[in-house]
């Protein structure tokens, strides 16, 4: 089995947390996204995934599945083929408990390159690079922030987002859920 990388990218933010920098989602109410990109297919998937407005029977409430809405860009190596598709917790249920594990992935351990330290790992040059956007992590039981892991293959990133993106795939429509609205 191929060694993969995983990175944790954290920048020390005020009060002893920790935030990383990610850009401003386009879909209302979006709090994770997830890049999967081959090295050699192009053949590119960002996923946005996020919570539509509650309704008032619902407000005051902690959100359930049906909720929670997909969106997934699809691109080849002509970005102007980029096609959006949409799903929901409703239309794809299996997906939610898979999306839930993402609270379970293991934090890599960073290596210092000196004389006797442990050794770096393998670096795997032609497999895909996962990249994932949290608006919100924590540590031990203190919220952090915004947190960003990045990994190639072999690692639980990378099991997750496979898990994840085959739990979605017979989902997919180009209809997008009520409730959901773009920037």
């Amino acid at each position: 089995m191929r060694e993969g990388i995983l990175a944790l990218v954290l920048v020390a933010g005020s009060g002893g947390s920790a935030v990383a920098q990610q850009a401003e989602p386009e879909i209302s109410g979006q709090f994770l996204s997830l890049s999967v990109m081959p090295s050699l297919t192009h053949a590119n998937m960002v996923l946005h995934v996020g919570l539509r407005e509650r309704p008032p029977e619902k407000v005051g409430r902690l959100p359930d599945a049906s909720l929670i809405w997909f969106a997934a860009d699809f691109s080849g190596a002509d970005p102007g083929d980029t096609k959006r598709r949409w799903t929901d917790g409703r239309r794809c249920p299996a997906a939610v408990p898979v999306l839930q594990r993402v609270e379970m992935l293991s934090g890599p351990s960073p290596r210092i390159p000196l004389e006797g330290g442990r050794p770096w790992g393998g670096s795997v040059l032609d497999g895909t690079w996962y990249t994932l956007n949290v608006q919100m992590g924590v540590l031990g039981d203190q919220s952090v922030g915004p947190v960003r892991i990045e990994s190639n293959v072999g690692t639980d990133l990378a099991r997750w987002a496979h898990d994840l993106t085959q739990a979605l795939k017979p989902c997919w429509s180009d209809v997008m859920p009520m409730g959901v609205s773009v920037k």
